[in-house]
């Protein structure tokens, strides 16, 4: 942020970046990264010289990171110093107002991980915001178990057979 406060209006300014793998997590500057100014242009090139270009890995699935990427910011104003700024947040999808009965039920049979009897999946559910925005949700979920094809009945208990 110094360096592009250190700009004048309409330049520009360059951050050359890389993706880390670690225990199998990717971890991708480009996303992560405070942005300032205008993105301009993201330009992916080749990389060489990597200190995992002599490695071998047991995973045949690994996918190695071959590239970078050079993104060019542009300073707008001489005194604003506008910029991007990633959050990260999680939301449990049973307080969630966008999810539907469907995406709801299917992760508390999920969750419980075998078949479970209606009282289990009223249980995962009850008490989120889910069901205080419907007074009849015991009925809603007993309505949503029978009309998708992907939850399945045996005797008294039910389990998703496909999403």
């Amino acid at each position: 942020m110094k360096q592009f406060a250190a700009l004048q209006k309409g330049g520009h300014m360059g951050i050359l970046m890389g993706d880390i793998k670690t225990r199998g997590k990717l971890f991708s500057m480009l996303l992560e990264i405070c942005k300032p100014g205008t993105v301009e242009q993201v330009i992916v090139k080749t990389q060489h010289n990597c200190v995992s270009d002599q490695t071998h890995y047991a995973k045949a699935s690994f996918i190695r990171t071959v590239h970078e990427y050079l993104l060019i910011l542009r300073k707008d104003f001489p005194y604003i110093l506008d910029y991007q700024m990633v959050k990260t947040e999680k939301l449990d999808i049973r307080n969630s107002a966008s999810a539907t009965w469907k995406d709801v039920v299917a992760a508390a049979l999920g969750k419980i991980g075998a078949p479970a009897e209606l009282k289990m999946i009223y249980d995962e559910i009850e008490g989120y915001k889910r069901c205080d925005s419907n007074r009849f949700w015991k009925e809603k979920i007993r309505q949503t178990l029978q009309r998708y094809p992907c939850f399945r009945q045996n005797d008294t208990t039910w389990e998703i057979v496909n999403a």
